[in-house]
């Protein structure tokens, strides 16, 4: 039995060592497989970026084709808008020069037709003024007249009227 013992140790290491190869080999095997696999993944890859990259290269083509009609679209309104906001702002000032001369030229007339108003008041009250002085001569004649408008005027005259003689056309 004691040759047993050291013969069962021989066999233990021998299979360890067996096992020990089995495994190394078995790792070497994973490694290759894991390889190809990482060789095959990183194909794909590429394969896969190469489509990728044309398809990318064509919707950044039709993007920005895109772009470039709403661009044209975009201009085409600015410069409508453009075109739209000159005629108003000419419109506007036009209008505020126009304004503007109405009103300085509204204001003249005003002021020209209040004098006029005023002259016009003025010849009235000097009409009715006068009036009053021819009624006055031939209910009263022979006294001395002077007018109010004689007084504005600055006539301060006596007039002896004989009121027979005007009456009878003399």
């Amino acid at each position: 039995m004691e040759y047993i013992s050291p013969f069962i140790n021989v066999l233990l290491i021998v299979a360890f060592i067996i096992d020990r190869l089995f495994r190394l080999k078995s790792i070497k095997e994973y490694k290759e497989a894991k390889e190809a696999q990482i060789a095959n993944l990183k194909q794909h890859l590429e394969i896969v970026k190469e489509n990728n990259d044309i398809e990318v290269a064509e919707m950044h083509k039709k993007r920005y084709e895109n772009l470039k009609i709403i661009l044209s679209d975009r201009e085409s309104e600015l410069e409508t808008n453009k075109n739209v906001l000159l005629d108003v702002q000419t419109a506007l000032e036009k209008a505020n020069k126009e304004s503007h001369i109405k009103g300085e030229l509204g204001n003249k007339l005003i002021q020209e037709l209040n004098r006029i108003e005023k002259i016009r008041h003025g010849l009235e009250v000097d009409k009715k003024e006068l009036q009053y002085q021819i009624d006055n001569v031939f209910n009263h004649p022979g006294l001395p007249l002077l007018s109010n408008f004689e007084r504005k005027k600055g006539l301060a005259v006596n007039i002896d009227i004989d009121a027979a003689a005007l009456y009878k056309g003399k």
